[in-house]
């Protein structure tokens, strides 16, 4: 972020640009002598006046896709941002007993045994048997192989693919390269943001099963696709004619 550019396009003369810096320096003012803490929630890149505003405040801290680009998704990612977040807010005054404390949280994520919902295991045996089942998960590839290879289910997929992101370039190229065409292909999962709008921008088919708990990061305000939504995983057989 940074000055409007529709302003500056009016600037022609030096004492219109000195008034127009007058103005912002005031501005910033206003933010840095404020009576009380102002903390400043950068989401990506912070550039021109956009980093001069970030400066101004007393606190600033990431929001949770402003690393995504860096770090990608996954426990390991979340474990640095904790600690880059107790770095910021106590202004490089963390205690190492604390940083210990935040990386043992994460090697506690890391290895927290998978929790399978109910009528997982079944559905799949009942699906597997009438048509191959591929599982498409995003995350931190070493993580997420641990997780699949302890949960017991892996013996149910023909394919299994950890990705950096669940977009509909991703999806096009995982079916291009199984000579699968889109309207062939169903995607069942609790995102509508990864796993149902991207396969139907692609022309495949997709299924929601909500989950109560959702990451902000994948919540959709509003789409105009109609989306098939299931109760349970338990309807996916019927769902299909199975």
């Amino acid at each position: 972020a940074g000055g409007d550019l529709q302003e500056l396009e009016a600037i022609r003369t030096a004492e219109q640009t000195r008034a127009m810096s007058v103005r912002g320096h005031a501005a910033l003012d206003e933010v840095r002598y404020f009576p009380v803490p102002v903390i400043g929630a950068l989401n990506g890149l912070a550039l021109g006046g956009g980093a001069e505003l970030a400066m101004a405040c007393d606190i600033r801290i990431a929001t949770e896709r402003a690393d995504l680009s860096v770090t990608g998704y996954g426990a390991k990612a979340f474990t640095l941002s904790m600690v880059r977040a107790a770095i910021t807010i106590s202004e490089c005054a963390v205690p190492a007993a604390v940083i210990e404390e935040l990386v043992d949280v994460g090697r506690g994520m890391l290895t927290e045994p998978v929790h399978l919902l109910p009528h997982v295991p079944e559905v799949l045996a009942a699906v597997a048997i009438e048509t191959d089942v591929m599982m498409i998960t995003k995350g931190d590839l070493v993580h997420q192989t641990r997780k699949v290879t302890t949960s017991g289910l892996d013996h149910h997929f023909d394919e299994i693919e950890i990705v950096l992101e669940k977009d509909a370039p991703t999806y096009a190229k995982i079916l291009a390269r199984l000579e699968v065409a889109p309207e062939r292909f169903c995607m069942i999962g609790n995102s509508v943001r990864s796993d149902i709008l991207p396969v139907m921008a692609l022309g495949g088919h997709a299924v929601h099963i909500p989950y109560h708990l959702t990451w902000e990061l994948e919540q959709v305000d509003s789409h105009d696709e109609d989306v098939v939504e299931l109760v349970s995983i338990a309807d996916v057989p019927a769902w299909l004619g199975l």
